[in-house]
This record gives structure tokens, sequence and C-alpha cells, in this order.
């Protein structure tokens, strides 16, 4: 299925030609397969609003004790129009988001763009720590139990890349005047779910490490919330 990111990718242009720092979220899912879509919560279309209505970036000494969704995303609720995604147990899932130029126009030669994980909990809390969510494991056996590790991946899956004049972007052949190719990762919904269940997913992005691998660590992470309908 090809998705067009093309308006999303003006506005993020017109953001870093103003000053502000566009980071990012997780733009559609899909159910591989089907091909129906979905949407995280509270997501709204593409504005000039944007980057500061869909960022959530955790930093700072208290990094860990932040809740894992930001304020506008701790109620289960999509906007009319950006339904939540339907899927199936046992069906891949995948979500696409925009390399905003960590990939492509890295800020040095050892900067690094870190991993993401899926996370996933048929009991969500709006107020849950990030800490006890990273504690989540693949055997649902880690941290508080409550939830699971889904998926973990690094952040450039080798193919996307935003339009522009730099190496990656045109070995991955877009170039300056090319299209926009989202990056995308996939988890599977577990099969111990019932129809009828609203499955919580956590995409959660570790950037730390963006300074370099050579340089000190410096926590910062970004997350989405979304919901599932099983079928």
């Amino acid at each position: 299925m090809h998705f067009n990111f093309i308006t999303t990718a003006v506005v993020l242009l017109a953001l870093h030609a103003g000053g502000a720092v566009s980071h990012t979220w997780i733009e559609v899912l899909e159910a591989v397969g089907p091909g129906t879509k979905g949407y995280i919560r509270s997501w709204m279309g593409k504005d000039s609003g944007l980057d500061t209505r869909m960022t959530y970036r955790i930093e700072g000494p208290d990094w860990e004790n932040k809740p894992i969704c930001k304020d506008t995303q701790q109620v289960r609720a999509n906007h009319p129009g950006f339904p939540r995604l339907r899927a199936s147990r046992g069906q891949t899932v995948a979500g696409y988001y925009l390399e905003n130029g960590h990939v492509s126009l890295p800020p040095s030669a050892t900067a690094f763009t870190g991993y993401t994980y899926w996370f996933g909990t048929s009991n969500p809390d709006p107020k849950l720590p990030l800490r006890e969510v990273r504690a989540w494991t693949m055997d649902g056996q880690g941290g508080n139990k409550k939830g699971r590790l889904l998926q973990a991946r690094p952040y450039d899956d080798g193919v996307c890349t935003q339009p522009n004049d730099s190496p990656i972007s045109k070995q991955r052949g877009v170039g300056k005047e090319g299209v926009e190719k989202p990056c995308r990762s996939e988890f599977v919904i577990p099969e111990n779910l019932k129809v009828g269940d609203v499955y919580t997913v956590y995409w959660v992005w570790d950037f730390s490490w963006h300074f370099g691998r050579d340089k000190p660590r410096v926590e910062e992470w970004y997350t989405s919330c979304m919901d599932i309908e099983i079928i």
C-alpha cells in the first residue's frame, strides 16, 4: 500500500526553516494483508501545528518516571476520520514514521538514530511511567507483567529517507526532487487476545545516542500511543 507523505514533508520542511526541530511519531498503522489503516490517539491530520501537537519528548533528570503517553494521548480516543486500527489476532501490523532528517542529515559522522520498540498491553494506565514499560519482556514476565515487548528494531530501516541532496537520500533513490520514503517497522498482534478486545500499543523511540556513540549518552525518548480493535 502506498501512503502519501508529501504533505507532511512540506509541513516539516517549513518547520525546519522556521527554526523548529521536528522529531517523529507514528503517521499511520497498516494491517498487513488487508491493507486497512488506523491512527494513533489524538491524530488530527497534517497542518502547521503538527510538530508541536504530536512530538512528545521524554528527557531530563526524572525521565524514567514520566508518563509513557503525551497528555493528549492519555485517553483512548481518536478523532473523526482517523479511527483506530482494526486487525486480527496473529496479524502483522506495520507502523510508518518519517525520518525527518535524522537518517539522511545526521549532525555528525558518529550520530546514531537509535532503536524503536513496540510494547502492547490489555491493561493500559494513562499515567504509566516509561520505566515500567521498558521493563516489559517478550514473554510477558518482565516488570509489572501487565504488558509485553512486541518488537525491537533500529530506527533506520535501511530504506527510509526524505528528499534532499544528501548521499543517503540519493543512494536510496530519492534525492532532492524525489518522494519521501517513510520508515517502516512491524510487530505481530498476540494470539491470546479476544475478539472485541481493544489492545493498547506503545511505540517507543530511544534517541539517546544522537550525539554519537563516542559521546556521553543523553537520555532522550519519544513515544506514540495507539489502540487496536481486535476483530
